[in-house]
C-alpha cells in the first residue's frame, strides 16, 4: 500500500470566476483566491422571503460573508442577488427576517449559463465566459427619417422608341475602352472596342480571367494574380509588380484582400522580437498606384465590451474607424454596439432575438441594418454619428465608384398591365443612387415583353453600362389583351401567327451587346457577336 501517483501528462488548472456585483464585469484566473466559509443554513432567510415575496425562491444559494447579500439561482438559469433587510447573524438573534429584493424590490440578475467561448488562454489576461448583463428594455429604434434628399423617388427614363447601332450612335455617345469576353476555340480572350465595336483575339492577356483565378480591386482597375509568382498589375497585365517569387512558396501569405479602390492587404505569420516570443499574425499593404508597401504591423484588435465576450461583426471598409460588435445577452438575444476606434466609446443601438441583418457600403460611407420583424432597412452615417430609418435597400451591382447600384428590375402586376394595355416601353434596369436615394429606370427598347439580360459591367469611368440581351421577333408589338367580362366570360382566342423562319428566329433571339448611356438613357448595340462579357478596361496605356 502507499500513495499512488497519477501522471496525466498536463497540469490541471482551475479557472475561477470574479463577478463585481456592483457594475456587473466579470474576470477570470487560474488561481483559487482564499475565502471565508460562508456555508450557513438558509431556512430562516429562505422562510422569511417566502412570507415577503408570496414565493419559495428555488436553487442553491449562498450568503456573503458578511451575510448582507444572498446568491440564488433561479428557474431560467440566472443568478439573482437579493439584499437582506436584517443581516443574517441578527436574524439569527430575532429569529426573523425579511429578505428584500434588490434595492428596489427587484432582483439585479446576472445572465447564467456560460456561453462556448474560444479556448481558455492564461497568458495574463482575464477571459470571460458568461454572458453580459440583461438590461430590462432594449434602446429605441430610429425614428428620423433619411437625410437622403431623393429617397424612394422613382425616375423613369425612357427617351427613345428604337435602339441605336454603333455604326449610327446614340446622341452623346462617348464610350471608350477595351471588354473583353471568353473567345470561340481557344483563340485568345475576345477584345471589342467600345468606342468602334471593332472585335479582335488577343492571346497575350492574362489567362486567369477566363479561369477565374485572377481577384479584381473594388474599381476593377488592379488584378491580384496568384499563379507561379504572385503579382499586382492591370487587368491587361501591364504595370505589373511582383509581391513574392515561386521560391518563397513556402512562405506566401494566406490571406489577401483589397482595400478600398487600390489598396492590397496581405496577412502572414511574422516575427516582432521586441514584443512577442513566437509568430504572430502581421498585416502589410500595398497602395498600387504609388507601389508603396507599409512596414508589417498588428491587426487592429477588435474591442471589448464590459470585459464580457464580444462578437466582432465588421469593420468600416477604408476607413476603419467604427466596428459593429455584438454580444450574448442569453436565450438568443444578441445586444449590438457601434464602437468608435478614435474615442474609444461604445454606443448601444438594438438588442434583438434572431440577429440582425447588415451591410457596409463597400467604401465604408453607411451602415446597412435591419431587424428581423422589421422590412425597412436602417441607416447609420458614420459623418454623423446618427441612425436613421432608410426604408428600402436596393440590390444590385455597385459602381467602380461605389456610389451606384444596377440591377434588372421587375414591375408589379398592375404597373407592368396598364403599360402593357397602353403599348408603353417596360422600364428593366433599375439604377439606385446611394448618396441621394433617387431610383432611376430605364426602358430597353425594341425588347417588348422580353424580362431579363445577362448581368452588368460598368464602364471606367461609372458613365456607362454594357450587357447582353436577346431581341424578341416581334419586337414592341405587345399581344394584345383580352379581358373577359360577365357577357362574354371567355377570353376571345388570339389569331393564329404566321410561321416565321428559323434562321430569321435564329438572327433575332442572338443576345446583342448593348451599351447604356446612364446620363441620356439612350442605348446602343454594340454587335451580336460577343460572349457573356468579362471586364470593361481602359484604353491600352
Amino acid at each position: 500500500s502507499g500513495p499512488i501517483t497519477v501522471d496525466s501528462g498536463f497540469e490541471q488548472r482551475i479557472e475561477v470566476m470574479l463577478i463585481d456585483i456592483e457594475t456587473g464585469e466579470r474576470q477570470i484566473g487560474n488561481y483559487l483566491t482564499p475565502v471565508q466559509d460562508t456555508s450557513r443554513p438558509l431556512d430562516l432567510v429562505l422562510r422569511a422571503f417566502e412570507r415577503e415575496n408570496q414565493f419559495y425562491p428555488g436553487g442553491n444559494g449562498q450568503l456573503s460573508p458578511d451575510g448582507r447579500l444572498l446568491a440564488m439561482t433561479n428557474e431560467y438559469g440566472f443568478i439573482n442577488i437579493y439584499r437582506l433587510g436584517v443581516p443574517y447573524e441578527s436574524m439569527l438573534a430575532a429569529g426573523t427576517a425579511t429578505a428584500i429584493a434588490g434595492q428596489e424590490a427587484t432582483p439585479r440578475t446576472i445572465s447564467l449559463p456560460p456561453t462556448a467561448t474560444p479556448p481558455f488562454e492564461y497568458a495574463g489576461q482575464a477571459r470571460p465566459t458568461l454572458t453580459p448583463t440583461v438590461t430590462t428594455t432594449p434602446p429605441p429604434a430610429a425614428e428620423a427619417t433619411t437625410t437622403l434628399a431623393q429617397n424612394g423617388k422613382v425616375e423613369d427614363v425612357c427617351p427613345a422608341n428604337t435602339l441605336y447601332n454603333i455604326n449610327n450612335p446614340a446622341p452623346g455617345y462617348a464610350a471608350n475602352g477595351r471588354i473583353f469576353a471568353p473567345p470561340d476555340y481557344g483563340r485568345g480572350l475576345m477584345v471589342l472596342d467600345a468606342a468602334t465595336g471593332g472585335i479582335i483575339y488577343d492571346d497575350a492577356l492574362p489567362t486567369c480571367l477566363l479561369q477565374g483565378t485572377c481577384r479584381l480591386s473594388f474599381d476593377q482597375n488592379w488584378m491580384l494574380n496568384q499563379s507561379n509568382v504572385i503579382s499586382v498589375s492591370r487587368p491587361d497585365g501591364s504595370a505589373v509588380t511582383v509581391l513574392f517569387e515561386g521560391v518563397e512558396s513556402p512562405a506566401w501569405p494566406s490571406q489577401f484582400d483589397w482595400i478600398g479602390l487600390n489598396t492590397l492587404e496581405y496577412r502572414y505569420q511574422g516575427f516582432l522580437p521586441e514584443q512577442f516570443e513566437n509568430p504572430v499574425t502581421l498585416v502589410r499593404r500595398f497602395d498600387t498606384i504609388s507601389a508603396f508597401e507599409t512596414v508589417p504591423f498588428l491587426p487592429p484588435l477588435a474591442p471589448t465590451i464590459n470585459n464580457l465576450p464580444t462578437n466582432a461583426l465588421a469593420l468600416q471598409p477604408l476607413v476603419e474607424q467604427y466596428w459593429l460588435l455584438s454580444t450574448d445577452s442569453g436565450a438568443g438575444e444578441q445586444k449590438y454596439y457601434i464602437y468608435d476606434r478614435q474615442t474609444n466609446t461604445a454606443t448601444y443601438f438594438a438588442r434583438v432575438n434572431g440577429g440582425l441583418n447588415y451591410q457596409w457600403h463597400p467604401l465604408g460611407e453607411s451602415l446597412y441594418y435591419q431587424y428581423p420583424s422589421d422590412q425597412r432597412w436602417y441607416r447609420f452615417d458614420p459623418a454623423t454619428g446618427k441612425h436613421e430609418i432608410m426604408g428600402d435597400l436596393p440590390e444590385g451591382l455597385w459602381s467602380r465608384d461605389g456610389r451606384y447600384r444596377v440591377r434588372w428590375t421587375a414591375l408589379d402586376e398592375d404597373e407592368y398591365l396598364r403599360r402593357v394595355e397602353n403599348h408603353q416601353l417596360l422600364p428593366k434596369i433599375s439604377i439606385w443612387d446611394s448618396q441621394t436615394g433617387l431610383i432611376r429606370r430605364y426602358c430597353i427598347p425594341e425588347t417588348g415583353t422580353q424580362p431579363f439580360g445577362d448581368a452588368f459591367l460598368w464602364s471606367p469611368d461609372n458613365r456607362y453600362i454594357v450587357f447582353r440581351i436577346p431581341l424578341p421577333i416581334e419586337g414592341d408589338t405587345f399581344p394584345v389583351l383580352y379581358t373577359p367580362t360577365p357577357q362574354d366570360p371567355t377570353p376571345t382566342p388570339l389569331p393564329t401567327a404566321t410561321p416565321i423562319p428559323l434562321e430569321t428566329q435564329y438572327q433575332y433571339q442572338k443576345p446583342r451587346t448593348m451599351v447604356l448611356d446612364t446620363q441620356t438613357g439612350y442605348i446602343t448595340i454594340l454587335t451580336d457577336e460577343l460572349a457573356a462579357p468579362i471586364i470593361w478596361t481602359g484604353a491600352p496605356q
